[in-house]
């Protein structure tokens, strides 16, 4: 793409919110993520709470993943993962949020490249994201990049038709492959842009505020800097992106 756009956005920068605008599914179907002390202001005891997120059915945090203190309590959850097909390349997804919450997904593998990784899913039910509803049935093709703090998602209908794209703020991931993890840590904002929009717009601004509160002040700067460069770059920014799959980033 971009070695422009990657250098003017990325190089040299310092090393989610309302249910709704995070795309919990309709009809509150909950999820359920591991709450606890990660940072100064968390809860000082561990406790399941339910939470509603966007394409990611939770297969239910095991013992001891991503590292988190104590692990997790194995079987709310289990067995409900996000592609169920035989033969097919998985990974688990691994996202801490502000709040010391910690998910882990098993997403399916479309590529996993040294710079960056694709991933697939299917929506099992209807599910929201800012406005829109995402009818199951809706493919999600995500990318990760090794050297961006965020990732993309392209929305795809079941009839072919993209629904819309969105852009989470993100820390740098780290890939490990040769234990099928990616881990992040969520960043709170989003862009949202719906298909045929004249532009995206942020979600979860409010909980932003709350959050740098407790944020360090590096992870603050770096999600004000990105949105910033986001919001004035993102249309080059998916066209890059999804250009490069002739390119070998997406296989």
């Amino acid at each position: 793409m971009g070695g422009t756009l990657a250098s003017i956005a990325l190089h040299g920068a310092p090393a989610h919110s309302r249910p709704g605008s995070r795309g919990a599914p309709a009809g509150h179907h909950h999820r359920y993520c591991l709450r606890g002390a990660e940072h100064p202001g968390g809860p000082s005891a561990l406790a399941w709470q339910p939470y509603g997120h966007l394409l990611l059915p939770h297969r239910g945090p095991q013992s001891g993943e991503g590292g988190h203190p104590g692990g997790a309590p194995q079987g709310e959850g289990e067995g409900d993962q996000r592609d169920s097909h035989h033969g097919v390349a998985q990974v688990r997804e691994i996202k801490r949020d502000w709040r010391g919450r910690l998910w882990v997904f098993l997403c399916q593998v479309l590529h996993q490249g040294e710079r960056c990784w694709v991933l697939r899913y299917v929506a099992d039910r209807t599910y929201q994201v800012g406005e829109s509803l995402l009818p199951a049935g809706t493919v999600t093709v995500a990318v990760y990049w090794r050297d961006r703090p965020y990732h993309l998602w392209r929305f795809i209908l079941p009839d072919g038709r993209i629904l819309g794209h969105r852009c989470d703020l993100s820390t740098y991931p780290r890939f490990r492959p040769q234990a099928q993890e990616l881990e992040w840590r969520d960043l709170v904002l989003d862009l949202w842009w719906p298909q045929g929009a004249p532009g995206p717009y942020v979600l979860d601004g409010e909980e932003f505020q709350e959050a740098r509160r407790w944020l360090p002040f590096s992870q603050v700067a770096l999600a004000e800097r990105i949105l910033a460069f986001l919001q004035r770059h993102l249309p080059q920014v998916l066209e890059a992106a999804f250009q490069e799959r002739s390119e070998g980033c997406f296989g």
